[in-house]
């Protein structure tokens, strides 16, 4: 079990998909059938719970209930137990709708977590900071990764295998990614998107058919031309049995398109909407709905038209997923679109349709996303016959939410803690021991030369 946590917290798992899964499927048949004894500790039933949640499996919370007081509160002797309590703490992220002993052991934990700080190692201290800053299951997986190795290195029990292996694993991906970044910055210059279009945040905004360009303004024409030969070269490289999935490409950008007419239809017409009318349009021009399908897009045979008919159904986990979006943007950049000539936010809204303060608004729109949150673990468990892989990359984008927005809107102003994850990520490899990156993604051993 500890082996397994710790694969996932590397984000090493990916390697061993199969042996975990079996591993989990056993101890959840073992779980059910009330194998596991009373004398299981808070940290190894904490542990457990997460793991097997993580992997969709319907666990109930109340075998959290054996560390509670006659009074039903949690026992204040767990406190002494720091790994307990942390473990715990990760666990309670993984709530849905209705689990008051998890909503109760998150208020305890983290009260605990926070006093025992200055008595704690200053590497446990770090660790427990992180996670009450930004949970295990709120982070995305390979910043986690980048974050724990030097946790786990200054931990007495560690494994010097598996920590080498992680920084390896760590390193060559990195690798790749750069790779991959490379090749799209090349594509991206070539385009010459900040001269034509600067008023664009370096993303890619749109797609119609070639003969719609004579209507477009000289400025977009060879953007629009860029993408729509880049989504050419996709059709070209899908299998014949895969072409289907641009179909489903071209009417997700006509559905976004359309979204982003309304709303520019509001701008010009000084319309100022109700949040009814506010909340079902940006959700869609979050562009997750877009955005996840184009990340199947280029998938092997795990994705199915199954797949891209449940997107189009517009799923809660995906609707839960663009209301984290929305608000946690809305709120970041409320300051900043309102130095210039934008549409009405979602705070905006909900204090004119609520008639209450901004910051009532503020106070509601975070309990939207805590319920949110609590939607998309529910939606996890709800749809464990989808493959793992579709389902994951809808979460990550939950999490992506969590980690740009937390501070800031870390996307329009991405000098700060967008920056400092960036560099962690794509930039500084992992210091590693004898081990040595070469040119073509290989390692070779600096002891043996």
């Amino acid at each position: 079990m500890n082996l397994i946590d710790e694969l996932q917290r590397f984000g090493m798992a990916y390697h061993f998909e199969t042996q975990i899964e079996e591993a989990l499927r056993r101890m959840y048949n073992s779980y059910t059938n009330g194998v596991y004894n009373d004398d299981d500790d808070l940290n190894v039933v904490s542990i457990r719970f997460r793991l097997l949640r993580q992997q969709g499996y319907n666990v109930s919370s109340v075998v959290f209930l054996k560390f509670m007081d006659d009074e039903g509160n949690f026992n204040v002797i767990l406190a002494s137990n720091t790994l307990g309590m942390l473990n715990l703490y990760e666990a309670a992220h993984l709530s849905t709708q209705g689990e008051v002993i998890l909503d109760d052991a998150l208020a305890f934990t983290r009260k605990h977590l926070k006093s025992m700080i200055p008595l704690l190692s200053p590497t446990l201290a770090r660790h427990v900071e992180k996670s009450l800053d930004l949970p295990l299951h709120k982070c995305i997986p390979r910043l986690n990764a980048r974050l724990y190795i030097p946790v786990y290195q200054e931990q007495s029990t560690k494994s010097e295998v598996l920590l080498e292996l992680a920084k390896l694993d760590f390193n060559l991906l990195q690798s790749i990614h750069q790779r991959e970044l490379r090749d799209f910055s090349r594509w991206w210059k070539d385009i010459d998107v900040q001269t034509k279009l600067p008023y664009a945040r370096e993303r890619i905004l749109e797609l119609w058919g070639v003969g719609a360009m004579d209507q477009l303004p000289d400025y977009i024409k060879a953007f629009f031309q860029a993408i729509v030969n880049t989504i050419s070269e996709i059709e070209e490289e899908l299998t014949p049995d895969e072409k289907y999935r641009i179909s489903y490409l071209k009417e997700s950008v006509k559905c976004l398109n359309r979204a982003y007419f309304d709303e520019a239809k509001w701008l010009h017409s000084g319309h100022r909407p109700t949040f009814e009318e506010y909340i079902n349009i940006a959700l869609i021009t979050t562009g997750y709905p877009f955005l996840i399908l184009v990340s199947y897009i280029g998938m092997d045979e795990i994705v199915k038209k199954e797949a891209f008919d449940l997107i189009n159904s517009y799923p809660n986990i995906i609707k839960s997923t663009c209301i984290l979006g929305r608000v946690l943007n809305d709120i970041q950049s409320l300051k900043f679109e309102k130095e210039r000539v934008h549409i009405p936010s979602i705070v905006e809204c909900y204090v004119k349709s609520h008639r209450c303060t901004e910051l009532e608004a503020h106070e509601k729109l975070q309990e939207m996303v805590s319920i949110a949150w609590k939607d998309v673990n529910q939606e996890f468990i709800n749809l464990n016959h989808i493959p793992m892989p579709l389902i994951i990359r809808v979460l990550n984008f939950a999490r992506a939410n969590e980690v740009m927005y937390r501070y800031r809107d870390g996307y329009t102003d991405s000098l700060h803690e967008t920056k400092d994850n960036i560099t962690l990520l794509l930039v500084d490899p992992i210091p590693l021991g004898k081990w040595r990156l070469c040119f073509d993604g290989s390692f070779y051993s600096s002891t043996r030369g």
